[in-house]
């Protein structure tokens, strides 16, 4: 999946792109990823989650089933790599959509190297991996005590970083629209966790 990523970076924003996106995933992924129980999946599925408008379940799934520290580093990367691919094929503000079209012609959807590093350069798209590392250790640290009841108070505790850190956009570029425009991602993100928690409690896990 990080191999796929990072060739369809190459490919639509420019190679060197690629080159770098392919280095930080594979320095992850020799570093902890490998070791792992499936995290490393989530920075390559988050994009295409983004599609379907729910990249931010990406965060609390990492929160529900891993381990704090791994919940946190696969929520921030997903975010990463989201805003990469949504930057990389045209995806509107706050790049949590990639074009669907990149899924299967990564070669025609590109933007070219300048739209590219133009989405990219608004300082308030750091908030969006700093929020998503913290909902998925918050959401993992109440997850770790096994209970539906503390796994819906993590998944509401995700939700309200991730959403407070639209509206601290909003204010800080003095925007209004940031919130707004992630409201159905996070809406359906927390539909899909609901889903999760209704059909079991958190997986048992040795922090």
């Amino acid at each position: 999946g990080g191999v796929a990523i990072a060739v369809g970076l190459g490919v639509t924003a420019g190679w060197w792109v690629g080159l770098a996106a392919f280095a930080v995933l594979a320095a992850w992924w020799l570093a902890t990823a490998r070791h792992g129980d499936g995290d490393a999946l989530l920075p390559a599925a988050a994009p295409v989650a983004g599609i379907a408008h729910c990249a931010p379940f990406a965060p609390l799934i990492a929160g529900f089933v891993y381990a704090p520290v791994h919940a946190a580093i696969a929520g921030g990367l997903s975010a990463i790599t989201t805003i990469l691919v949504a930057a990389a094929t045209g995806g509107a503000r706050p790049l949590l959509r990639p074009g669907w079209e990149w899924v299967f012609t990564p070669w025609r959807s590109g933007v070219g190297l300048d739209r590219f590093l133009d989405a990219l350069a608004d300082p308030g798209l750091i908030l969006i991996p700093v929020s998503w590392a913290l909902a998925a250790m918050l959401c993992s640290l109440a997850c770790g005590r096994g209970s539906r009841l503390w796994a819906l108070a993590g998944v509401a505790a995700g939700l309200a970083v991730m959403a407070g850190s639209f509206a601290v956009w909003d204010l800080l570029a003095h925007d209004g629209t940031m919130l707004a425009l992630a409201a159905i991602d996070l809406g359906v993100s927390a539909a899909l966790m609901a889903a999760v928690v209704a059909a079991g409690s958190p997986p048992p896990r040795d922090d």
